[in-house]
């Protein structure tokens, strides 16, 4: 076993923190701060400014008319969306390195995009009110596995082989060979940025949703978004093999066969909607 350390793991992350976001973090904790001030800071990074308007005129929100300016988009999801989505954009574009050989990135944030539109669902249907964060949650939640491949293409070859094979979950395997796993290095990069535990957890448990402790239920409709999108094969997680639905979760979440086949063509609809195939990807 290779035996890893996760903080040494990401510290080439950790001096790296997706800034925008932090700066627009501190707009809304000045009451004094306008739209024009969030607009300000948004437009100094025009690859980030059209990332964000494409999201925002995407299936996500269904507008009625295009949305061209910054200002408009927060009119539309308001700043506290905005920056949100400014943290999926941005994590996006630093994890660009992955050999295709382990992994497609566009597949990756596509299969990154559909767990959250998935779980924006699953949280509509369970009638949650601020559940537009979901899909930043479901965008963020497998990032560690990106980490593991950039820094150990070979081993993480290997690993992913094993999976094949054995049948056995990535994170046991990788556990094995590592000494830690993706959701492990995905959550401390989270929390080393000093990101919302609403984040972190997701991260961190999206394998075993009951031991989160601050946000049960995120992470619990994460944890199902993540395996009914990969059972329906959009995009691409990296993971071999799909684990089953934990049954406490899916008691918890009040979820059946017959609600989660409602989510289903919800899911499809947007997913399958252009903008998500199209060469122009909203990420990239």
């Amino acid at each position: 076993m290779q035996k890893v350390d996760t903080d040494e793991l990401i510290k080439d992350w950790v001096a790296s923190p997706p800034k925008v976001y932090f700066q627009l973090r501190t707009l809304l904790d000045d009451p004094r701060a306008s739209f024009g001030d969030f607009a300000k800071v948004i437009k100094r990074d025009p690859a980030l400014m059209a990332k964000l308007l494409k999201i925002v005129n995407s299936p996500l929100y269904s507008v009625e008319e295009e949305v061209d300016t910054i200002e408009h988009a927060i009119n539309i999801v308001g700043t506290d969306q905005l920056s949100d989505l400014s943290l999926a954009s941005s994590v996006a574009t630093q994890f660009d390195k992955i050999p295709k050989r382990l992994i497609n990135p566009v597949s990756f944030w596509r299969h990154g995009m559909a767990t959250g539109i998935t779980a924006k669902a699953l949280a509509k249907q369970k009638g949650i009110k601020d559940y537009d964060y979901y899909y930043v949650a479901g965008m963020l939640h497998n990032l560690g596995s990106l980490i593991l491949f950039q820094k150990f293409p070979d081993k993480s070859a290997q690993v992913l082989e094993r999976c094949r094979e054995s049948k056995l979950s990535l994170s046991k395997v990788e556990m094995e060979v590592f000494g830690t796993c993706h959701e492990k290095v995905g959550g401390a990069l989270l929390r080393r940025w000093g990101l919302p535990l609403k984040f972190v957890e997701p991260a961190l448990f999206h394998h075993e949703p009951t031991k989160s402790k601050e946000f049960p239920i995120t992470t619990s409709i994460i944890h199902v978004a993540d395996i009914l999108t990969r059972t329906l094969k959009l995009g691409d997680s990296g993971e071999p093999n799909i684990p089953p639905y934990d049954p406490m979760v899916m008691r918890v979440l009040k979820l059946n066969d017959e609600k989660l086949k409602e989510i289903e063509e919800t899911v499809k609809n947007d997913f399958y909607d252009e903008i998500f195939f199209n060469k122009d990807s909203v990420l990239y």
